[in-house]
């Protein structure tokens, strides 16, 4: 099933965002980051039919939040901004400016980021590294109770 999904994820590359001129930031299993021009519309960009055959919603593309339809293989608009850093896998943040717009941090509970982590990613795009630490339990091996516990973990560019 990944492969394929993969397989429908390059399709929608090369049929959708190469032909919009866009650019790709962050590829995962089950999502894309790009650039595009912010002043494109890709409803009046691309022909209905490849909006049919793409989008959640093919009447509003770019319109952000819940699926519509939620049916496997079409796409949806996550989030936006003005600008987006990629640090490793499921590890990106995209803001609009102001605050961050979407944050992916693989291993680190979101609580211990500060709010706009986007001066945070993009200082590790330049080779900084941040220690984070936050709450987390586990399983005492002689008793079988949860114990909590602190997680200390390294962010950096992988």
């Amino acid at each position: 099933i990944l492969d394929l999904a993969k397989v429908r994820m390059l399709d929608f590359y090369y049929d959708v965002i190469a032909r919009i001129g866009g650019s790709l930031i962050s590829f995962d299993t089950d999502a894309f980051t790009f650039h595009v021009d912010p002043d494109l519309s890709i409803a009046t960009a691309l022909p209905p039919s490849l909006r049919e055959l793409y989008f959640d919603d093919p009447s509003d593309p770019q319109g952000g939040g819940r699926k519509k339809q939620g049916t496997p293989g079409l796409f949806h608009l996550e989030s936006n901004g003005i600008a987006a850093r990629a640090v490793g896998a499921k590890m990106i943040c995209v803001t609009d400016g102001y605050s961050a717009t979407k944050v992916s941090c693989k291993g680190v509970k979101r609580s211990a980021l500060p709010d706009n982590p986007y001066p945070m990613y993009a200082a590790m795009c330049e080779g900084k590294q941040f220690t984070v630490e936050f709450p987390s339990t586990r399983v005492d091996k002689d008793t079988g109770n949860l114990v909590a516990t602190k997680m200390r973990r390294t962010m950096k560019t992988t």
